[in-house]
């Protein structure tokens, strides 16, 4: 996944990059960077390239609602195919780092391409 940074530390897109990034903005959610997390930010915060517990990898955006972790989303590029992916969802759902406050995610994930979103 392509992403940049601008001045205040949110994510932007570069050419070449996905859609998600304005698609979560354009839905409300407030999209930050892994290095600059601020949960208090507002109501539904995005976070950027999360980093999971070890062996889990980083989930391309984990979603947050008054702090607490309710998503994962695994950006797909626009055509790619679906095969393989839930196992991705629901290997990232079961590595939210076990500090995060509950609700938990208890994988049961969704997946779809952009184009579904």
């Amino acid at each position: 996944m392509n992403l940049t940074f601008d001045a205040l530390g949110r994510m932007v897109e570069q050419a070449s990059g996905t859609a998600y990034t304005q698609l979560l903005t354009d839905a409300g959610w407030i999209v930050q960077d892994k290095r600059a997390t601020n949960l208090s930010a507002g109501r539904g915060v995005a976070v950027g390239e999360f980093p999971l517990k070890s062996g889990y990898g980083e989930a391309d955006y984990l979603l947050f609602v008054d702090a607490a972790p309710i998503g994962v989303v695994e950006a797909k590029k626009e055509g790619d195919t679906l095969t393989g992916v839930e196992l991705q969802t629901t290997k990232y759902s079961e590595g939210v780092p076990d500090n995060l406050t509950t609700p938990r995610l208890d994988g049961r994930c969704h997946s779809s391409t952009r184009a579904q979103a």
